[in-house]
């Protein structure tokens, strides 16, 4: 039986996921897309006027630059290589950071721009920028421009979740793992592919049959390890 790969970032980018999953692959599986967060803009009251540059842990918050009139002249200090895909798309100039929110802080830091920087970000960010670079000296404000709302699986992924199926399972949020952890049931937990260590303590309660933690926070070393993770299962069924 083919295993079934759930996803559930919002839409768009888990159909671009599937698509480079499927495309190295040489077996068949079946994929389900079950959004659990919906990206919803809120007001914004902070004033980006005199920023001098913009920092962004997440594409969503880049997604927001037509909205709130971010100047795309200004550099942007984005935390890993999507994010900084979509910047650059909007003609910001870019800064890639290394995966993670903690090792881009350490980036800006040792490059001393002049402030102050916006973190444009969401309701729910790991990793407090803007209090830890003004904290060390560099003037950043945190602009929280949009909600990230809480949705159910769909009916087709609980199921499969309750009844213990061959799952793989990618993780990005420890939010999208406490929702998953509920429609877990007593069969055969997934097998979970964390994005960091917090993704994957909070997936260990729903007592996943493997858990793979990425080597670094970023798309493309999930792809790799869920293509891992898919390979090993073919040659455990030779």
């Amino acid at each position: 039986m083919a295993p079934t790969l759930i996803l559930t970032r919002p839409e768009p980018r888990s159909i671009a996921f599937a698509e480079k999953i499927t495309a190295a692959l040489d077996m068949p599986i079946d994929v389900i897309i079950s959004p659990l967060l919906k990206i919803v803009p809120s007001q914004v009251d902070t004033p980006l006027e005199d920023v001098k540059g913009y920092v962004f842990t997440s594409a969503n918050g880049v997604a927001q630059t037509a909205r709130l009139g971010l100047d795309t002249a200004l550099t942007a200090w984005c935390v890993g290589q999507t994010t900084a895909d979509a910047a650059r798309a909007l003609g910001f100039n870019v800064k890639v950071g290394p995966g993670n929110a903690d090792d881009l802080r350490n980036m800006i830091l040792a490059a001393a721009p002049e402030g102050p920087l916006a973190h444009i970000r969401g309701q729910h960010a790991r990793g407090n920028i803007s209090t830890t670079l003004s904290d060390a000296g560099l003037s950043c404000r945190a602009v929280v421009a949009y909600g990230q709302e809480a949705l159910p699986l769909t009916s087709e992924a609980t199921k499969l979740l309750s009844d213990g199926g061959t799952i793989v399972l990618p993780l990005f949020s420890p939010r999208t793992a406490d929702i998953c952890t509920s429609a877990v049931g007593q069969g055969k937990g997934p097998h979970v592919i964390a994005i960091s260590s917090a993704v994957a303590k909070a997936a260990q309660r729903m007592q996943p049959q493997s858990l793979t933690t990425c080597e670094k926070p970023t798309g493309l070393h999930m792809i790799a390890a869920t293509l891992d993770c898919l390979k090993n299962m073919t040659k455990d069924h030779h």
